[in-house]
């Protein structure tokens, strides 16, 4: 039983080491039949191994190789992609004017000359001296009172008895108004009217009425400068070479740019598979598992599973 237990030990070992020894034989042959093929086209690798140099390193590792195979396909794809793009159309859905060009000039200079053009008509329907004449209308609306002049008023909103006031203006001190004989708080008495015998008490309700008129007419300007901006900034821009994107205007070049990279790029992915399965078939590899590995490598891993 020995003697049979040892005998077929060794033929184990034996058929074992003549494995290895195939399997290293076979991709001694196969490594040395690769060369360093980085650089060369794909009509390149259509040509016969036989009409090729066989200038070059030696002994080049078919992962190594398998990596310029990856880079030269998608290298190829991108090229490829890229001839079967139609920029114009792309220009077209993007609605840019076509043909598209580089701005001649930079985007502030375009905006300096713009908000000139604006100003200018903003400037001609709401002129800024308007607001001088805004402070007089209201300094007319509250008219000072000289003594001597016959005056007649209500006090108190006319709660009271001696509500009505009328008579000779006469004089003013810090507290009170003096009409005719009548000396009149001028805590009873309202601040429009009040505004009528007080400098101080006149000036504050002018400053009052002007800020809020000015407010009105500054929000005037700048609505319609809004307005202007849409239909002038718009034109202006585009005319320039420019197009409103997200927050701003941008260069309408770049906008084509980086839509037809896209593209190119969605179109390679697409085309890729093919160009990759065409190049490696022709380098002489084969799909493993997901992988491409030389013809020969993958027969010889076959082979050696079966024979252990």
């Amino acid at each position: 039983m020995a003697t049979t237990r040892n005998k077929w030990t060794f033929v184990w070992i034996a058929g074992g080491l003549a494995c290895v020894v195939l399997i290293l034989g076979l991709e001694v042959v196969f490594i040395g039949g690769f060369r360093d093929d980085a650089g060369k086209t794909a009509e390149d690798l259509d040509t016969p191994r036989s009409s090729q140099s066989t200038s070059g390193p030696e002994n080049v590792d078919w992962r190594t190789r398998r990596d310029q195979l990856q880079q030269q396909a998608e290298a190829l794809a991108l090229e490829q992609a890229a001839k079967e793009i139609d920029e114009r159309r792309i220009a077209e859905e993007l609605g840019l004017p076509w043909p598209v060009e580089t701005p001649g000039r930079s985007l502030n200079e375009v905006k300096a000359e713009l908000d000139t053009i604006i100003a200018a008509k903003v400037d001609e329907k709401f002129p800024p001296s308007r607001l001088d004449a805004i402070r007089a209308e209201i300094v007319a609306e509250y008219p000072m009172k000289t003594e001597g002049d016959t005056v007649a008023f209500t006090i108190r909103g006319g709660l009271g008895p001696d509500a009505d006031v009328e008579g000779v203006f006469r004089d003013v001190t810090a507290t009170h108004v003096q009409i005719g004989r009548r000396w009149i708080l001028k805590s009873d008495m309202d601040r429009e009217t009040l505004a009528k015998f007080d400098r101080d008490v006149q000036q504050k309700l002018i400053e009052r009425d002007f800020r809020r008129k000015a407010y009105v007419f500054t929000q005037q300007r700048e609505d319609y400068e809004r307005e202007l901006k849409r239909d002038i900034y718009t034109k202006g821009f585009r005319d320039a070479g420019y197009v409103f994107r997200q927050n701003g205007f941008v260069p309408a070049n770049e906008v084509l740019a980086a839509a037809v990279r896209r593209d190119i790029k969605k179109r390679a992915t697409s085309l890729r598979p093919h160009i990759e399965k065409e190049l490696f078939e022709n380098a002489g590899f084969v799909l493993r598992n997901g992988e491409w590995e030389p013809s020969a490598v993958s027969k010889t891993v076959g082979f050696f599973k079966k024979a252990w």
